[in-house]
């Protein structure tokens, strides 16, 4: 039997955190068949901007897409750009994850 396997999209925010800290979210997210696009929304690029064009360079070169907030704008607010930011992608569900999520390629 042939299982639907729904397409989900991942946002994910940083608040002074490196790719090393969510590094294995990022990982599973590479693996994963479900995982169509994901994001990381960083709330402190304001206030470090070197920092945020690091790890604006890390996600990127992974496969993701990387937001700058204008400023610490929250957790629910940032999830927020994030889906203004992937509306172009092709997903039945979006997921607003912690960096300590992993998703398991094996689930059918």
């Amino acid at each position: 039997m042939i299982h639907h396997m729904p397409r989900v999209s991942v946002s994910l925010v940083s608040y002074k955190n490196s790719v090393a800290e969510f590094e294995n979210l990022i990982a599973s997210l590479q693996d994963s068949e479900l995982v169509s696009a994901w994001v990381v929304v960083d709330n402190a690029a304001a206030e470090d901007p070197s920092a945020a064009q690091i790890l604006r360079m890390q996600v990127e070169r992974l496969g993701g897409r990387y937001i700058a907030a204008p400023r610490n704008v929250g957790f629910g607010a940032a999830h927020n750009l994030a889906l203004r930011t992937i509306e172009d992608v092709s997903s039945e569900y979006h997921l607003m994850v912690n960096p300590d999520i992993l998703f398991d390629r094996t689930v059918t």
